[in-house]
């Protein structure tokens, strides 16, 4: 198992241009998917047309995830834009600001709930069952609840490939019931 972690790490590296020393232990890489990005994705309007779509099938899509909620994300999506989606399980216990150095160190995209809502629309079938795929982001980027909770989006597919989509705090822990979702563009 070790010689495959280390040979996607540095596959990862060697596509974005060089080995980090961030320790990866912690992160395994489970899943990796290409996707064009269509010419009439609009990002402002990317959540309402989620859930419009997907709420009256989904086990459970939180009230809160709404355009306005979400509209600071870090790095949009581009239109026709080519992008390589990576999904890392959490293998051990570890802290947003471990994941967010992750992240940094293979220069990953921060798409926010926007991008995890879109890889749900080109993937969803394919993810990994009964793990929360969270999409991490710059603080200030995050949406701040009415307890100050700072809110991480988190997907699921379940056991009966239902939907999931809510919200973990920047402040708590990930553990090996979650996956760190990493994008790149080609």
């Amino acid at each position: 198992m070790e010689s495959r972690r280390t040979a996607c790490v540095e596959t990862v590296d060697g596509h974005l241009g060089g080995r980090h020393s961030i320790d990866s232990d912690c992160f395994e890489l489970t899943g990796s998917f290409y996707f064009d990005i269509p010419i009439d994705y609009v990002h402002s309007q990317q959540l309402a047309s989620f859930v419009k779509t997907y709420k009256p099938k989904a086990f459970f899509i939180s009230n809160q995830l709404t355009d306005s909620n979400f509209s600071m994300v870090t790095d949009r999506l581009v239109p026709q834009g080519n992008y390589i989606w990576r999904i890392y399980s959490i293998t051990r216990k570890v802290s947003s600001s471990e994941c967010l150095n992750f992240l940094r160190s293979r220069r990953s995209l921060f798409v926010g709930a926007q991008g995890l809502s879109y890889l749900w629309q080109r993937a969803g079938q394919k993810l990994p069952l009964n793990r929360w795929i969270i999409a991490l982001d710059e603080r200030e980027a995050l949406f701040k609840d009415a307890c100050g909770n700072i809110c991480v989006p988190a997907l699921l597919r379940d056991s009966v490939d239902k939907l999931e989509y809510e919200f973990g705090s920047l402040k708590c822990d990930w553990d090996n019931s979650h996956c760190l979702l990493a994008v790149y563009i080609v």
